[in-house]
């Protein structure tokens, strides 16, 4: 084939890491390869179902609709403690640092904050939980969708919402960018872990690069540069994935059915 088209469906901040990221596979697999980035995650996530990009950085929900025609080479581990060299993440339930409220049951009659229905971390989870704790509907007392993780978090410094659900790498991002942050937000609950959000590959490439490209992801960590595009977004590693690793996200996304947040 004649290149790789890459694209990022993940939150901005992690923008450097897969930048780098695509440039060392284009030197170590061998490969020309570009990634495309735009506000739209939407359109570029047409690219990838239309074949127009070949490969993603993506989160585990919308790989599992599509993993018929992807498959995941790696994923992230982060550098944090809490995730225990696995490839894992979470989703921090925060409220402000003055709210009154000290835990995930104390949130009925809140006003919610999501990013987007296809999230697994702002959204889904959630629902899967309210399934787990017998509340289906009316937990809350409003939802509204932001669009991103980032947005959810202005709504929520800016009052214009009780809590919001959000991945624990992008927390961990914003956080380093902005300190302040730590002391304005406060964490009521966890919920996860969930393998992290893979990078995968259309199963029309040739499998003799699919591998190359697997070799290179899983062992970035082994080489100065690749450190570096790692430490971009806070990554230890890559660490190799198969699609059996994301059935726990099918199974919250099928508890998740016929739930309602209001």
């Amino acid at each position: 084939m004649d290149g790789l088209t890459v694209v990022s469906l993940l939150a901005p901040p992690t923008r450097p890491a897969h930048r780098a990221i695509v440039a060392l596979l284009a030197e170590h697999a061998g490969i020309a390869a570009r990634l495309v980035e735009g506000p739209d995650w939407q359109a570029q996530l047409h690219m990838l179902d239309t074949g127009v990009a070949q490969a993603a950085f993506i989160c585990g929900l919308p790989y599992t609709r599509r993993s018929a025609a992807l498959e995941p080479l790696a994923a992230p581990v982060q550098a944090g403690e809490r995730y225990g060299g696995q490839p894992i993440y979470f989703s921090d339930l925060l409220v402000r640092a003055e709210s009154p409220f000290a835990s995930l049951a104390d949130l009925r009659g809140a006003r919610w904050a999501s990013n987007e229905p296809g999230s697994l971390s702002g959204h889904v989870i959630m629902l899967a939980h309210l399934a787990a704790i017998g509340a289906r509907q009316g937990f809350f007392g409003s939802a509204h969708e932001t669009g991103s993780h980032l947005a959810s978090l202005a709504a929520l410094l800016a009052g214009e919402a009780d809590v919001a659900a959000i991945d624990s790498t992008v927390l961990d991002l914003a956080t380093r960018d902005d300190p302040g942050l730590l002391e304005r937000l406060r964490v009521v609950a966890t919920l996860g872990p969930n393998p992290a959000p893979p990078f995968v590959v259309a199963r029309s490439v040739p499998a003799t690069l699919r591998e190359r490209l697997r070799a290179t992801l899983t062992t970035l960590h082994t080489h100065g540069a690749g450190r570096a595009a790692l430490e971009l977004a806070g990554i230890a590693r890559m660490a190799p994935t198969h699609d059996s690793d994301y059935n726990p996200i099918r199974v919250l996304a099928a508890s998740a059915q016929g739930v309602t947040l209001t």
